[in-house]
């Protein structure tokens, strides 16, 4: 399931459309009752049946973006060390090539000084 702000708006208000549509079709067939436990019971009934609906359908696909997004993150970071360490070899080599090249240009110069 894809992720995105405008699907998880239309999740949340669809939920919670249907179950506050269901709740008040629910409660008009319960016999009358005082408003404080009326509003009391449709707040307890709306997060009871809203709950399972937000886990499966945005905390669970949210979670495993997270988890994706931390296992690829771990292979950069992977990658990463491994061209740094390249990099530092490389470099080494390019170093030592250097030297050996400055050290061959001095026996050359040593050498055609002999010779003369």
């Amino acid at each position: 399931m894809k992720l995105s702000p405008a699907r998880l708006l239309v999740v949340l208000m669809v939920s919670v459309f249907a179950i506050e549509m269901l709740l008040m079709v629910a409660f008009d067939l319960l016999p009358p009752m005082p408003t404080w436990l009326e509003n009391s019971l449709d707040a307890t009934f709306i997060a009871a049946l809203l709950f399972p609906v937000l886990y499966r359908l945005v905390f669970q696909p949210l979670r495993m973006f997270v988890a994706q997004q931390t296992l690829t993150q771990h292979k950069l970071e992977q990658q990463l060390d491994e061209l740094q360490r390249f990099h530092k070899v490389t470099i080494g080599r390019e170093l030592r090539m250097k030297e050996l090249f400055e050290e061959n240009q001095a026996l050359k110069a040593r050498l055609g000084e002999q010779k003369k």
